[in-house]
């Protein structure tokens, strides 16, 4: 695919993206610029068995919060409490019970449609170790995909409301764990060979 905008190039090159990952800009581009989610919400049958899920398996953080809501023609606020998020990092997760969903929501909320991607530096081989301890299945990987700056790893589970999680590692981590763990076998090897020199001249 060829890059027709310099700007998109520019970031090509200094991301080391390959081109047909390289998405084209709009004509029409809006006066602001997306930058992250925050939050996703997932709607869930469930709360307790989503909370424990994420919190035990993948090591979120549950939280409890209010939201404010203006009253109409008031010069007030009411307060809506008891709401649940799992957190980690800068982002967080909202959780809605089906049925008794927030407003505003989306036009046909449904558990066990969401799909979400996400992102560690932790091997994957530890994930599926973990995962393997604490009893969830690995549905796929892992797997090579393409993602949003450059090739990914990726292991596929499944949540108690059914939706798909992936948890991916870049490449170039993947690739700097092997350098590390290299390193440390051969410097392992070098001072096992000092131990074996040293012991040989006291004999």
């Amino acid at each position: 695919m060829q890059i027709c905008c310099p700007l998109c190039r520019l970031l090509a090159r200094r991301a080391q993206v390959p081109s047909q990952l390289v998405r084209y800009l709009s004509d029409s581009q809006p006066p602001f610029c997306i930058q992250r989610l925050d939050p996703l919400v997932l709607t869930v049958r469930n709360l307790d068995k989503t909370i424990n899920f994420y919190t035990k398996v993948l090591g979120r953080e549950a939280t409890t919060f209010k939201v404010l809501i203006p009253l109409l023609k008031l010069p007030s606020v009411r307060r809506e409490g008891g709401r649940k998020a799992l957190s980690f990092g800068m982002q967080k997760i909202n959780l809605h019970e089906a049925g008794k969903e927030f407003e505003p929501k989306a036009a046909v909320p449904s558990p066990g449609s969401a799909d979400p991607c996400l992102i560690t530096e932790t091997p994957l081989s530890t994930v599926v170790q973990h995962l393997r301890a604490c009893g969830v299945p690995v549905e796929e990987g892992p797997v090579s995909r393409p993602g949003a700056v450059g090739e990914i790893i990726s292991v596929y589970m499944r949540d108690p409301e059914q939706n798909l999680i992936e948890v991916t590692i870049a490449v170039c981590q993947t690739q700097r764990h092997l350098f590390q763990t290299t390193l440390s076998s051969i410097s392992l090897l070098w001072k096992i060979s000092s131990l074996e020199r040293k012991s040989a001249l006291v004999t």
